[in-house]
């Protein structure tokens, strides 16, 4: 009974209300699989990351061929900052399982850790075996601006047709970059119509320091 009402209230997002009932569990059964990956859930769900980290280590490391667990926790370790970890099991579980999930959680955690270049590598892999698709070419737009290598960061973001908001935030970053001013605020001013909260604060931060 007591795992079953932990589980729903995790299923409902009352993490709070779960975390005493699996404290107890852990006294009962402290090593039960399920019960550390309800208490993994139930500490990230209300923000202890980092406490949330060794209950999913210890769940994953009983079955490394979980994919759909080991997305969990690689997305995890990225919010925790556990790049070195993150990277190694998301780079990992690609190559044995062909998911370009992994391949992209893999580049991600390689861009916040500083190594954008290999961060492109694995993309640009991914491009070449054909599992290049939105979120990919959108990682690669932004990756080649960061490097300065700006008509490839456009050259992507123009494969990206069903995302106009992308491709005029990306040209106004590029013409930013190259100080057309009022080419670059024209962009931005269409870009922050966007929906994506990303593109459309960037785009009122940009505009309010010096183009609105």
């Amino acid at each position: 009974f007591l795992k079953k009402a932990a589980r729903l209230y995790i299923e409902n997002d009352f993490y709070n209300s779960a975390l005493p009932i699996l404290l107890k569990l852990e006294k009962i059964q402290p090593y039960d699989q399920e019960n550390w990956l309800l208490f993994a859930r139930a500490l990230r769900g209300v923000g202890f990351i980092r406490k949330a980290i060794p209950y999913y280590r210890n769940v994953a490391a009983l079955d490394m061929n979980n994919y759909q667990l080991l997305k969990e926790y690689c997305t995890v370790l990225k919010e925790g900052s556990f790049f070195s970890e993150g990277y190694n099991v998301s780079i990992n579980a690609y190559h044995n399982s062909k998911d370009p999930d992994f391949a992209l959680l893999a580049s991600e955690i390689s861009a916040l850790s500083g190594n954008i270049s290999n961060s492109i590598s694995i993309l640009e892999e991914m491009e070449n075996s054909g599992l290049c698709f939105l979120k990919c070419r959108k990682m690669l737009s932004v990756y080649y601006l960061f490097l300065g290598k700006n008509d490839m960061s456009e050259k992507q973001a123009e494969y990206i047709n069903s995302d106009k908001d992308f491709q005029l935030f990306i040209k106004g970053l590029l013409r930013l970059k190259n100080g057309e001013n009022k080419e670059a605020y024209d962009f931005l001013r269409q870009a922050i119509k966007s929906e994506d909260p990303f593109i459309k604060k960037a785009c009122e931060k940009i505009l309010k320091e010096g183009g609105r």
